[in-house]
């Protein structure tokens, strides 16, 4: 690892507390685990655009994955009423 993927991720793991009371306010108490876990995992794999990522970038990875996952179960539950209905059931 360079020193600046070293410095990156050691910057992502200091914050680490943050990200979690940023997550619980994004997404229920059952699913900030899960934010807090892909939003680091996001940020570790990504390179921030600024020389040193802020916390506002951190909140921005974790703000689009909690939007894309929110999509993601509104979708699903759309296609699962669908089925249901095509099933003939209410």
């Amino acid at each position: 690892m360079t020193p600046d993927a070293t410095h990156h991720a050691e910057y992502i793991l200091e914050q680490s507390r943050w990200i979690r009371s940023l997550a619980r306010r994004l997404v229920s108490p059952d699913d900030a685990d899960d934010l807090v876990q892909d939003t680091m995992a996001a940020a570790l794999g990504a390179r921030s655009p600024l020389e040193r990522p802020s916390r506002a970038w951190l909140a921005t990875v974790a703000r689009r994955i909690a939007m894309k996952r929110q999509r993601s179960d509104r979708h699903r539950s759309d296609r699962e009423t669908f089925a249901i209905q095509e099933r003939g059931g209410d």
